[in-house]
C-alpha cells in the first residue's frame, strides 16, 4: 500500500495534537509539547505506521540505509511544527510493543510541536528582558 501524503500528513498533525501538555501555570499549559520522530512514527494509525515502513524501511542505526520511515516522518513534521534538536547519544526509543530499543541513527534527533498561535496570551510564557522585567517591578 502507497503511503498517502495528505492523509498521512493530517494523522502526523493529529499525533502532535495528542503530545502531552505542559504542566504548571500560566499559557504554557495549553500547547503540546515536543515529540521524537520515533514517538510520532510510533503513535501513526498501524495502516500508516505500516505503509511507512514498507515504503521507507525500519528507523535506526540498524537499519542499514539512511533514510527510513521516522526520516520521512520528520521531514512531513518540519513543515506543519516547531522543532528543535536533542542530543540522543544515550538514549534508545522504543519502536513497536515488545521489541527491542532501538537505538537513533544519528547522534542528534528532531523534537517537534505543533506551531504556537502568536496571541496576547503567548507573551505571558516569553520570558522578559531585563528592562521589561525592571519596569514590572517599578510598577508594582
Amino acid at each position: 500500500m502507497a503511503v498517502d501524503e495528505r492523509a498521512l500528513r493530517e494523522a502526523i498533525h493529529k499525533v502532535l495534537e495528542g503530545a502531552a501538555k505542559g504542566r504548571g501555570h500560566g499559557t504554557a499549559i495549553r500547547y503540546p509539547h515536543y515529540l521524537t520522530a520515533y514517538q510520532i512514527l510510533r503513535r501513526l494509525p498501524p495502516a500508516h505506521h505500516q505503509a511507512l515502513i514498507n515504503e521507507y524501511g525500519e528507523p535506526g542505526k540498524k537499519a542499514g540505509r539512511h533514510f527510513t520511515a521516522v526520516s520521512r516522518v520528520a521531514q512531513i513534521a518540519r513543515t506543519i511544527a516547531d522543532y528543535d534538536h536533542l542530543d540522543a547519544s544515550d538514549l534508545e526509543f522504543k519502536f513497536d510493543e515488545g521489541e527491542e530499543l532501538v537505538t537513533g541513527g544519528s547522534r542528534v534527533v528532531g523534537l517537534y510541536r505543533l506551531r504556537r498561535r502568536a496571541t496576547s496570551d503567548q507573551q505571558s510564557v516569553l520570558p522578559l528582558d531585563d528592562a521589561a522585567r525592571d519596569g514590572e517591578r517599578s510598577e508594582r
